[in-house]
């Protein structure tokens, strides 16, 4: 736990500010460090954030070609190996 205080150092002193601070090593193993983590992590993804309208149209475009061609994906592998269980 590390303190710090100010000093009275006159007749009439000035507002005293006081702050403790409380080490806890549970919070820094169980929240500090994966908080920071994910924050790093999420810190790569920040150049997706630029401002740029004709972006965020060009995410939304690909997010909608990855959602569908994702299933149709899946089914042409479930077709591909329906079709080699017959053999």
């Amino acid at each position: 736990m590390n303190k710090i205080k100010d000093e009275v150092g006159d007749i009439i002193p000035q507002p005293i500010h006081t702050e403790t601070h409380f080490h806890d090593k549970i919070e820094v193993g169980l929240v500090d460090w994966p908080v920071r983590n994910l924050k790093g992590f999420l810190g790569k993804f920040k150049f997706l954030q630029n401002g740029s309208v004709q972006f965020y149209v060009l995410y939304g475009v690909v997010f909608i070609g990855i959602s569908i061609t994702i299933p149709l994906i899946i089914d042409a592998i479930r077709y591909l190996v329906l079709i080699l269980k017959q053999l």
